[in-house]
């Protein structure tokens, strides 16, 4: 205990942590689990059906009621990556711009962090390609050059395990 001014004995706060950890009677304390967030969007693994595909960016990812809503609205996200000798993205398209039904099934797992267990896992079911975009060149620029893949789906499937 602290001294007041004329020697006196002043009671001290409590220590803060402490009685936020303190259990309650009653109450069980959470299970150990991954962290509980809020996560990044920097950390995250995809892959069409189980192969994994290495993407810098998707967009967000949306589910419409497509009884109430309006008809010209669609179910789609983009994934986007640099180019490279993988023709993936670009073939999946080409494939269906043949002739052939080919839907597939996209997985996107939000990561708690870099080498880490998935926190999030979006199933996009009976996903079908919509259009593939080349990169954008440009001889005054040192970007990088990007393809990207529109993607159609029937629904999400949102799950916390594989």
């Amino acid at each position: 205990m602290a001294r007041t001014p004329t020697g006196g004995k002043r009671p001290t706060a409590p220590d803060r942590r402490a009685l936020l950890t303190r259990p309650v009677a009653g109450l069980r304390p959470a299970p150990a689990k991954a962290p509980a967030g809020p996560y990044g969007r920097m950390s995250f693994r995809v892959f069409i059906d189980d192969v994994e595909v290495g993407l810098c960016h998707v967009s967000a990812l949306h589910w419409i009621d497509q009884a109430n809503a309006d008809p010209e609205l669609r179910q789609a996200v983009t994934l986007r990556r640099a180019v490279g000798a993988d023709r993936t993205l670009y073939q999946w398209r080409a494939i269906l711009a043949s002739g052939k039904d080919n839907p597939r099934q996209v997985t996107v797992m939000l990561l708690a962090g870099p080498d880490s267990k998935p926190v999030g896992i979006w199933r996009l079911v009976n996903a079908r390609p919509i259009r593939w975009t080349g990169p954008e060149l440009d001889a005054m620029s040192d970007g990088i050059a990007y393809e990207e893949l529109e993607i159609g789906y029937e629904r999400i499937d949102w799950r916390t395990r594989l």
